[in-house]
């Protein structure tokens, strides 16, 4: 999705009413992300510790048997881009996540070496990039089966 006008604005407004080390670089490599086909995703202010955040809603986009499906992600960038972002699955009401995912945890963080090591050269693109293709060899999320119908009494 490439960025417009609208994104741009909110995404100046978000960071603007947040504590940012660099924002200028946030910025940059935000709308780089966006640039991409990796992602669908909107900026929001969230506050996962004592402090409010930059966080980022929307899809990753992956390719599983020759289909396109999009993850669900939230990616927070509390401390950013000296910190590597917290990053999770989403599912939908009609997801589950995968059990025994190698890198997805049951509350749907995940977990990829090149989050684990992180370094401020670090950034956005390749993580999405890294993401997308290990989730399209195993995605982290399936529909949940279909409920059997229930019998009414007799």
């Amino acid at each position: 999705m490439a960025p417009g006008y609208a994104f741009d604005q909110e995404l100046d407004r978000v960071l603007g009413a947040i504590p940012t080390g660099d924002a200028f670089r946030v910025r940059q490599d935000v709308l780089a992300l966006v640039k991409t086909d990796l992602v669908e995703v909107r900026p929001r202010i969230t506050t996962p510790g004592d402090s409010p955040a930059l966080s980022l809603y929307g899809t990753l986009g992956i390719r599983y048997h020759a289909e396109q499906y999009n993850i669900p992600i939230e990616l927070s960038l509390s401390r950013y881009p000296h910190i590597a972002p917290a990053c999770f699955v989403r599912p939908t009401a009609e997801m589950m996540i995968r059990q025994n995912h190698r890198n997805v945890d049951p509350t749907g963080r995940i977990d990829l070496p090149y989050l684990r090591d992180w370094n401020p050269a670090s950034n956005l693109v390749e993580l999405c990039t890294i993401a997308s293709s290990v989730f399209s060899s195993k995605p982290p999320l399936f529909a949940k089966p279909d409920e059997p119908p229930s019998r009414a009494p007799t």
